[in-house]
């Protein structure tokens, strides 16, 4: 039960951290694609897909290695040794692919943005690919030892940094490559206190290169599951910008934000798992961790199918608000099969994909996401032609190349995955979730809105209407009531305890 509890509680933790990261993206839909159109959304998004796409290459899967290698270390020394090796090698292959990306910018503008005007904003972002990489192997030191608050207090300053920054230079009339060039300040300060932090706890070493290998072994197989996972989010919008144009990406990347709104539930409980079930199973702790992967994925359900709905029955009018303009509002038919997408894919592969991890089975997650990769472009390039020659309405082909993919990716891993570990998956409360959710979309969908701050009314009654009907159709055991009520307790007198500090 301890251990549960300290699940719960870190999930709590980096819930708020991911619902603020959630915030933030919904806050830079308002101001640079209503305030500086959609085009220049368009590039902005170009941009930080490239560097996310980028950024795992040059990190080399050593993220996730640290976590694996160093979740449960005692040893003081090979602490040291483990994240200065990591975080030196990391320095060194993301410093050659950010100067490549800077050398390349003329070159990149003229073809994957369509926009000569694009050059400085690459260059400006390219080096996010260094910083974005080096924090990363920072944060995920702090997750291997369950350092939640650590991890969440420092993803809040870069969100809350990024959020005020981004406001005063849009509301004074500064350009993009000015808010990227922001953006870079603010992470790399983040870095400098998480590094500051780390060399008082544990110190730092000098690399050792005979780690390099074993880490390596493990985490190269992750590098095309990591840029394969990026690849499928994020390709279609280079398809859509060759077929279409800027103002479809900025279209299509609205929607597309909006409707993984779903991927946050599981972005709080990922962080958490990896580092809880690495160090359940070297303990052999199997019913614990049988247990973990099953309200996980309960849990996550709770959240998502009613997102599905919620987002169904809004997605127009939320559009609408965020972006001003009606034309963009038109790509809310899009928002349902992206949401349901995503609610399929991240309560499938985030989770049954750790148990490749677990067993060190990595090259399936590449060979998986991979395919998947191939697929998704495929997909792309015959159904964005086509929905845009017979519908005019190439992003609908997008969306749906999406939803084929995501689909294909889920069933492959849950076959393979149970041929090395199994867990019980609550079926009946899936239906009791739609249930809930489908009475909870009619009682919302009486409800209209026209301002953002009335976007909260139809969501909080929607969440307490959804709530009260899971509770009706006894969706809890008595035993995991008692567990909230614990948890809730226990929150309270950790924030009471703050709060004296």
């Amino acid at each position: 039960m301890p251990e549960y509890r300290k699940f719960t509680k870190d999930t709590v933790m980096v819930g708020i951290t991911s619902i603020l990261l959630r915030i933030k993206s919904i806050i830079f839909i308002a101001l640079i694609a209503k305030t500086l159109g959609a085009s220049i959304y368009g590039i902005y998004v170009t941009l930080m897909v490239t560097v996310n796409l980028l950024a795992p290459l040059s990190a080399l899967g050593l993220t996730s290695a640290i976590i694996r290698f160093l979740a449960g270390e005692k040893d003081r020394k090979r602490i040291q040794e483990g994240y200065s090796t990591c975080l030196f090698t990391v320095f060194i292959c993301s410093s050659f692919l950010s100067i490549l990306v800077f050398a390349s910018a003329p070159h990149l503008a003229s073809t994957i943005f369509g926009n000569q005007e694009a050059v400085p904003i690459i260059q400006a972002g390219a080096f996010l690919i260094l910083v974005q990489t080096i924090d990363k192997i920072s944060f995920s030191f702090f997750r291997a030892f369950r350092k939640m608050f650590h991890f969440s207090i420092l993803q809040i300053m870069v969100n809350i940094g990024e959020i005020m920054v981004c406001a005063i230079l849009v509301l004074n009339g500064f350009d993009l490559s000015a808010i990227v060039l922001s953006f870079l300040g603010i992470k790399f300060i983040i870095f400098l206190i998480a590094f500051s932090m780390i060399f008082k706890e544990v110190g730092i070493s000098r690399p050792k290169i005979s780690l390099i290998k074993p880490y390596l072994k493990f985490s190269l197989p992750l590098i095309p599951h990591s840029i394969s996972g990026k690849m499928i989010d994020t390709f279609d919008r280079y398809l859509i910008g060759y077929f279409l144009s800027s103002f479809y990406v900025g279209v299509y990347s609205v929607a597309y934000g909006i409707a993984m709104i779903t991927n946050l539930f599981m972005g709080i409980l990922s962080v958490v798992l990896f580092p809880t079930v690495s160090k359940l199973w070297e303990e052999k702790k199997i019913h614990e961790l049988k247990n973990h992967f099953k309200f996980t994925l309960k849990y996550f359900l709770m959240l998502g199918i009613p997102s599905i709905f919620g987002l169904t029955v809004l997605s127009k009018e939320i559009l609408t608000i965020m972006t001003g303009q009606e034309s963009v509002s038109q790509s809310s038919f899009i928002v349902p099969v992206i949401a349901t997408s995503g609610v399929f894919f991240y309560s499938i592969f985030p989770i049954f994909g750790l148990i490749f991890l677990l067993v060190k089975k990595t090259h399936y997650n590449a060979i998986i996401l991979g395919s998947g990769v191939i697929l998704n472009i495929l997909l792309n390039l015959i159904l964005i032609p086509f929905f845009q020659s017979h519908y005019n309405y190439g992003i609908m082909g997008a969306a749906i190349a999406t939803f084929l993919t995501f689909l294909s990716i889920g069933i492959i891993t849950v076959k393979l995955t149970r041929n090395y570990f199994k867990f019980d998956i609550d079926k009946l409360f899936i239906l009791k979730s739609i249930i809930a959710s489908s009475l909870m979309a009619i009682l919302v969908y009486k409800i209209r809105v026209n301002t953002f701050p009335e976007i909260f009314i139809p969501v909080f009654i929607g969440a307490i209407s959804y709530f009260a009907l899971l509770f009706l159709l006894h969706a809890f055991s008595e035993k995991e009531i008692k567990f909230f009520k614990e948890i809730i307790i226990a929150i309270k007198g950790k924030l009471a305890g703050w709060q004296k500090i």
